[in-house]
């Protein structure tokens, strides 16, 4: 007759025996408890996807109306397990994909492969994603041809131009109409996905879950010295904080980027510039050339999480082409110069909190000069706001997860505090 059990329930029953003094009453009820649980998948693949689903992780595992799984593609593996480990989160199932150089069509037909396979053993009740990686659609398509929904975290970001960023454009583009349910995380994204017909009743604005990570690893990090970490920095001088990766700022315009920091060290002797390299030797290579032999430039490797809410903590502006740094630099009062000629978050450009300046030196030397040498410039755009979440938005998934399940009332929508 084959095992009638549900796994979980098996599971269980296999690894924990019932105490003398526990009832049958309270032992059946734990059964029943776990019998009707619905799984929960988390897939992930690289830092942004970690820090964000973390935090939502955590939550959805305190509630036992869930059984919270993890998948993880690595597809950047160094990066992504400092992440996880901050968490401590353990993944259920590696499939390891991380290669010495990174090839996007490998990348995909791997995961596919991989995921599919997943799936042909385990069916969860719903697949979770992030943001707009490869992973992240690649797993959201490997689910649907599967039959399993599919919950997309940071849903409703666009730019309206398929080549910025790329490939992460098209990647949200493509798993906006897989998802069953999106967590929007703002007002703007989720007028994007309604413009896409999405159905209102599928999406729910929720705020950033990065901000619930941001906010966790700064209250963990009150007693940490900025000089304990970063020994090399200069405590007498003030630090501007630098990174750029993205696939369209290779070549020139990372050198153009690079130019542009050498003519602000130049400028102003009294800053340092902390400069964080990516792994990727695409997007360093031009970097660690241009700046080198420049006193005030630190290049740095790239940094775990919690070192980097630190350096943001620490820094005076911030010159970026992350979106998780646009995100995040606002709720800690800190300016950010976007290096890219167009960003899906326009909430920090209209709250300025952020400038977009792209690759263009004229751009970012005449944005950072007017940080720091006009105070009244510099206030209006270090105020702390949080366009993009409040702290609570794992609170917020969890809850319109379980009332997507039938198991309880919906959240209260996220609303930005107006500055």
């Amino acid at each position: 007759m084959g095992n009638l059990l549900p796994a979980r329930t098996a599971l269980f029953l296999s690894s924990k025996k019932p105490s003398f003094s526990r009832t049958n009453e309270q032992f059946g009820d734990k059964i029943l408890a776990i019998m009707n649980q619905r799984e929960l998948l988390f897939i992930l693949g690289t830092r942004p996807e970690a820090v964000k689903c973390s935090p939502v992780i955590l939550e959805c595992r305190r509630d036992d109306r869930f059984a919270v799984r993890v998948l993880t593609t690595s597809q950047h593996r160094e990066l992504q397990d400092q992440v996880l480990d901050e968490f401590g989160i353990d993944a259920d199932h590696d499939l390891d994909l991380m290669r010495e150089t990174p090839d996007l069509a490998r990348l995909i037909g791997d995961a596919w492969v991989g995921l599919c396979r997943y799936f042909d053993r385990n069916a969860p009740d719903m697949v979770l994603v992030q943001g707009d990686t490869s992973t992240a659609f690649i797993a959201a398509l490997a689910a649907q041809y599967h039959r399993v929904p599919v919950a997309h975290i940071e849903a409703g970001l666009r730019t309206h131009d398929k080549t910025m960023p790329f490939p992460e454009e098209i990647n949200r583009r493509l798993i906006g109409p897989i998802s069953d349910l999106h967590f929007a995380p703002t007002i703007q994204a989720k007028e994007n996905l309604l413009r896409e017909n999405i159905a209102s009743n599928q999406i729910v604005v929720v705020g950033n879950p990065g901000i619930d990570a941001l906010l966790h690893i700064v209250d963990r990090q009150k007693d940490v010295g900025l000089q304990d970490r970063f020994p090399q920095l200069d405590p007498q001088k003030p630090m501007l904080l630098a990174t750029c990766h993205r696939r369209e700022n290779w070549g020139e315009p990372i050198r153009n980027i690079c130019l542009a920091l050498r003519e602000i060290a130049k400028d102003n002797p009294n800053y340092q510039i902390l400069f964080l390299t990516h792994p990727n030797p695409e997007a360093s290579r031009a970097a660690k050339s241009i700046l080198a032999g420049v006193p005030q430039i630190i290049p740095h490797e790239s940094v775990i999480y919690s070192d980097m809410a630190l350096l943001l903590n620490a820094a005076r502006l911030i010159l970026t082409d992350s979106g998780g740094l646009q995100e995040e630099a606002p709720v800690l009062g800190k300016p950010v110069v976007v290096l890219r000629e167009k960003t899906e978050r326009q909430e920090g450009i209209e709250s300025q909190s952020a400038i977009l300046a792209g690759a263009n030196p004229e751009r970012i030397l005449d944005a950072v000069q007017s940080l720091l040498h006009d105070e009244s410039f510099y206030r209006k755009h270090a105020q702390k706001r949080s366009p993009y979440g409040d702290g609570r938005a794992s609170e917020r998934i969890r809850r319109a997860l379980a009332h997507h399940f039938g198991l309880g009332e919906p959240p209260q929508e996220f609303h930005a505090a107006s500055t």
